[in-house]
């Protein structure tokens, strides 16, 4: 690879947009939409790194320190272009600029639902939207205030780990599913935690971390 090539994040483009467009509905039945692109990006993140726990492919498998927060350049080309095909609407077509990120937010449309109907009617998507539906309703429980904040507690990102520019192959090194999965590695009358309670139980984790 040259300094001229681009760097390939990898991810299906058309699973990558399933997941989108699972995200953004999800969202928009817990009141949480319009989602912020700063937001997305996060959601889209916990998706990648807890999948693996469940034993499930990642949507993406690297990722980009973009100022403070994780960043996805394929999965904004794909916003992008959901939004031109008109199953995600958005006041603005900004991406993401030197001065921060994008200030508006992204929503799916009516269009946008009955694709992502379409996505559940196999087994892949079946399967996707129940673990983002588990995994946006766990987001949606921390402490509003400082939701978006907890990011900065992941094992990937806390004390500077991984530095404004910097790439991560979350598929060979990722410290937040070995995390994830110490956090839920317990017994309760001989019953453990199932898949959805691990995913809360990581974000109640980072959320008491951010508390201490």
């Amino acid at each position: 690879m040259t300094e001229a090539d681009p760097i390939q994040f990898g991810g299906s483009p058309h699973r990558l947009q399933g997941w989108l467009l699972f995200l953004l509905e999800q969202a928009g039945r817990l009141g949480l939409a319009p989602v912020s692109q700063e937001r997305l990006h996060l959601l889209l993140f916990y998706c990648a790194v807890l999948t693996p726990v469940h034993g499930m492919d990642q949507p993406v498998p690297k990722i980009l320190k973009h100022r403070d927060r994780p960043f996805y350049p394929e999965a904004q080309d794909e916003v992008v272009a959901l939004v031109v095909r008109g199953f995600v609407a958005t006041e603005t077509r900004d991406g993401v600029a030197d001065l921060g990120w994008d200030a508006n937010g992204y929503w799916i449309t009516d269009d946008g639902v009955r694709v992502a109907d379409r996505l559940r009617a196999t087994s892949w998507g079946r399967a996707t939207a129940r673990f983002v539906r588990d995994l946006v309703i766990g987001f949606a429980e921390l402490d509003p205030d400082d939701a978006d904040d907890i990011v900065q507690q992941d094992a990937l990102f806390r004390d500077d780990r991984l530095r404004r520019g910097d790439i991560r192959n979350i598929v060979t090194d990722n410290q937040a599913a070995n995390t994830a999965r110490q956090v839920a590695d317990y017994e309760v009358d001989g019953l453990r935690p199932d898949a959805r309670d691990s995913i809360a139980l990581y974000f109640e984790f980072l959320q008491a971390r951010r508390a201490a």
